[in-house]
């Protein structure tokens, strides 16, 4: 067995021990992380082409510092990006609208309502993320931060 093999099964069984609350945010971070690889410009996602740069930023070409600068700064801006752009999986959307409805029904059960409270947490988090990580893209690329929002922002979104 190779060492990828073990660290995989490694990570499969910490995530097999993982109790079930903890599976949802498990399962958006993933998601989070398989936007962010997708979205790399070189498609690798691999952090050493970011320790790379970082090691050459001293560079004494100035144009290439320049190049340097503008792709961590996108880079940054992807990062942001795909915190404000995160959002629930369709059929967790599904689920949580439909616990919010048996809720304002007043038919949850205990259970559900457990489940209920765990997607809202997450839910009430990432939007607190959101609003720093657009606050931060505003700061980045020097532009207000009420006007970047609402054009990052869905007006009519339940999550």
């Amino acid at each position: 067995m190779n060492g990828t093999t073990v660290e995989r099964q490694a990570l499969i069984d910490v995530v097999n021990a993982l109790p079930d609350r903890a599976l949802l945010e498990l399962a958006s971070f993933l998601d989070y992380l398989r936007y962010k690889n997708a979205a790399s410009p070189q498609g690798t996602g691999d952090s050493s082409d970011f320790l790379l740069l970082m090691a050459d930023i001293n560079n004494s070409d100035p144009f290439e510092s320049d190049r340097t600068e503008q792709h961590l700064q996108r880079q940054q801006e992807l990062e942001l990006l795909g915190i404000v752009q995160r959002h629930l999986p369709r059929s967790q959307q599904e689920r949580w609208m439909l616990l919010r409805q048996k809720l304002e029904q007043e038919t949850l059960t205990e259970r559900e309502h457990q489940e209920f409270l765990t997607y809202s947490d997450l839910l009430e988090s990432w939007n607190a993320q959101r609003v720093e990580a657009v606050m931060a893209l505003a700061k980045l690329r020097g532009v207000e931060f009420k006007r970047l929002y609402q054009e990052l922002t869905p007006q009519n979104t339940n999550l």
